[in-house]
């Protein structure tokens, strides 16, 4: 905490982050044929189901993104249903996105900004550790469909693409979840996440319907989960 009410808490997270990948990461998703980078990006990561890892994407992209570039990056916990993100960080979820917008809470007040390992960083030659913020989803609300319907839920966002250029958000999954598709129709796009050989293409095709009924642009998609192995023969030249 900095003990100033118009800065942003901080926080340094203890991750097994792959450093690595960062820029790798960033670069695919860059390259995939429906992205457009714009001014102002409001990125949808989902899935169909639970257990798919649309919120572990949408947390490395975010890392990926503070590597990658010198601008600023939100990371948003848009599950208001089962929200884990802030798990990630060990803080509460209580004052959110929700709050933001149902109590018309200050930014900064709700904000929390996540500092990359240094020592980890130090791989990459960079001068200074990068960082992006977090926003929580909040108090529980009693119907997130409603509550991505709001006009109030709208000027948040509108005021929040103004502050970051570059806005990721993890959601619900897309089936028996409607508010997800509403979320989607207002943003700039849809990553949609796919756990290899466990989600059938049916259902797939059942999330690929919702968005298009709501006219959402479907960036890609990731099959993640996926498993390269390497031969043995080839690991004495690693």
């Amino acid at each position: 905490m900095t003990g100033k009410k118009s800065a942003a808490a901080e926080y340094t997270p203890r991750l097994p982050v792959m450093t690595h990948m960062f820029d790798q990461f960033y670069r695919v998703i860059l390259n995939l044929p429906n992205f457009k980078v714009r001014e102002s990006s409001v990125i949808l990561v989902s899935a169909s189901t639970v257990g798919e890892g649309a919120s572990t994407i949408a947390l490395n992209l975010a890392y990926s993104y503070a590597h990658d570039s010198a601008k600023r990056a939100l990371l948003i916990d848009g599950n208001l249903r089962t929200p884990s993100l802030h798990e990630h960080f060990g803080v509460p979820r209580e004052k959110g996105l929700t709050d933001l917008v149902e109590e018309d809470m200050n930014i900064e007040e709700v904000l929390l900004k996540i500092n990359l390992d240094e020592a980890e960083l130090s791989l990459h030659g960079k001068q200074a550790a990068p960082s992006f913020h977090f926003l929580p989803a909040g108090r529980p609300v009693p119907n997130p469909t409603i509550f991505y319907q709001s006009a109030e839920f709208q000027v948040r966002l509108d005021k929040l693409r103004r502050t970051f250029p570059f806005i990721i958000i993890d959601s619900s999954p897309l089936v028996r979840h409607p508010e997800t598709s509403l979320l989607a129709a207002r943003t700039d796009g849809v990553i949609l996440v796919i756990k290899h050989e466990a989600t059938s293409w049916e259902v797939v095709e059942v999330s690929k319907k919702y968005l298009q009924m709501t006219g959402v642009n479907i960036i890609g998609a990731i099959l993640n989960y996926k498993q390269f192995f390497i031969p043995e023969k080839i690991y004495k030249y690693l």
